[in-house]
């Protein structure tokens, strides 16, 4: 039996956070840039993908740290954590838009295409700017993302 939406709204703003979850693992996993330290320390053996995001207790300090000092990487993996390892939503989104705004170019798209999506008008236009400023660094939706969705106002 499939889904059922109560409107048509609802069933767009669902693709749209499937389509962002979706971009988040093919981004993350195709163009991973963590500190050459962090991957010696994971597994030679096949893993799985909450094994993949998975931070020591050091590593997370670590990545804090250098958050703090202006690591659009460090923000960035320590958005993957919270979101895909612990489920804290809220410490996820506070590095995901750490990392956009340090011009980690997975974070705009994934912060530029949520805002895009929002009722409000300036969110929309903060997520255009986002999705442009990822443009420059070479993520498009040429290079396999998802186009911009279209609003009907």
């Amino acid at each position: 039996m499939g889904v059922v939406y109560s409107d048509d709204k609802t069933m767009k703003i669902n693709n749209v956070k499937l389509i962002s979850m979706g971009l988040f693992l093919v981004i993350s996993g195709a163009c991973s840039r963590s500190p050459t330290h962090l991957s010696e320390s994971m597994p030679r053996q096949p893993v799985t993908s909450g094994q993949l995001f998975n931070l020591t207790s050091e590593q997370v300090d670590y990545l804090s740290r250098q958050a703090s000092g202006g690591s659009a990487d460090a923000a960035y993996r320590l958005s993957m954590y919270y979101d895909m390892v612990t489920g804290d939503r809220e410490m996820a989104e506070i590095y995901l838009r750490r990392a956009a705004e340090l011009k980690e170019p997975r974070a705009e798209v994934a912060i530029g295409l949520r805002l895009s999506t929002s009722a409000s008008a300036a969110e929309r236009e903060q997520g255009k700017k986002f999705l442009a400023e990822a443009k420059t660094q070479g993520l498009t939706p040429e290079s396999g993302l998802p186009s911009l969705p279209q609003n009907d106002d």
